[in-house]
């Protein structure tokens, strides 16, 4: 059941609402009560989490209601009553408001939007949010069955302390593609384990039997003079720049060639040289999501 409470606010004049989800909501209503005794359970309706969600979502669109944190909002004392009336529109047309109003780039949670966007999708009219969502939702099903595979994996390498061995589990363990490359994007950009099987690769890791030096060696970057790459680098690349990884790979094939280092260029690398983010956006030409880094802080 979804409900909804209200309690008095830190602020003259206002209430406090909140939305929330719940198999027993007496139960969830005493936990409140037992803290503010001045709570009050105003509302009930059927529903589930992916619902309740949807309602948050369409409680964030109403005027004249500021959402607070952890499923809280404050509104008028004297208005309250018309929130308590949204909180009780029909399913179907909280769910079209909300559809309507998503866009490309919707930070709305993923089962909310394979929920509406199965239920709407085919029938709407914008083919450009038709077609971002598409590649976003089939992304979403390929993480939920990948999902007790990478949760098992992960177990297994956060117990692992030696890059080496977390190496050799990347390279070893068998599954699906598209778990693999889900782990992967998971793994923090710091992971060396990970620098090393992006930039060399898990057959070349596998022929120098995980050993470090050796790889990096394979990789070219033993016999290079570093400061001289970094100060090309920092020519070429900025601070508080977005790049996707097809540009960041480019410019550094320029510098590599320029400079005759012998390594083959993976925009990963500028990792060594950057305190990196990563992030996602969307190609004004293909309309798909393209992933990149934001170069943050210089390293050298």
């Amino acid at each position: 059941m979804i409900y909804l409470i209200k309690q008095p606010s830190y602020k003259k004049g206002y209430v406090l609402l909140k939305i929330g989800y719940a198999e027993d909501v007496d139960y969830r209503f005493s936990q409140y009560s037992s803290h503010c005794p001045e709570s009050f359970l105003i509302s009930i309706r059927s529903g589930d989490p992916v619902m309740e969600n949807i309602i948050h979502k369409y409680f964030h669109s109403l005027p004249g209601i500021q959402y607070i944190r952890n499923e809280w909002y404050l509104v008028s004392e004297d208005t309250y009553w018309f929130y308590q009336q949204e909180f009780h529109r029909p399913a179907r047309l909280i769910e079209k408001t909300v559809w309507s109003r998503i866009t490309t780039m919707s930070s709305a949670p993923d089962k909310v939007l394979k929920y509406l966007y199965d239920k709407y999708g085919p029938n709407d009219s914008d083919f450009s949010k038709k077609w971002f969502l598409k590649d976003r939702i089939e992304q979403i099903k390929v993480n939920e069955s990948c999902s007790e595979e990478i949760m098992e994996f992960i177990k297994v390498y956060d117990t692992l302390s030696k890059v080496s061995d977390r190496l050799r589990l990347l390279c070893e363990t068998e599954m699906t593609e598209e778990a693999k490359n889900l782990i992967i994007t998971q793994l923090p950009v710091t992971d060396k384990a990970k620098y090393f099987y992006q930039a060399a690769g898990p057959e070349r890791c596998k022929a120098d039997a995980y050993i470090l030096k050796r790889i990096s060696e394979s990789i070219g970057v033993k016999f290079f003079n570093k400061s001289k790459l970094a100060a090309e680098i920092y020519k070429e690349f900025q601070e508080n720049t977005k790049l996707s990884l097809s540009e960041i790979k480019s410019k550094l094939k320029d510098i590599y060639q320029r400079i005759g280092y012998d390594k083959t260029p993976k925009a990963i690398d500028i990792s060594g040289f950057f305190n990196i983010s990563e992030y996602t956006f969307v190609d004004k030409t293909t309309k798909k999501r393209v992933r990149g880094y934001e170069l943050i802080k210089k390293l050298l």
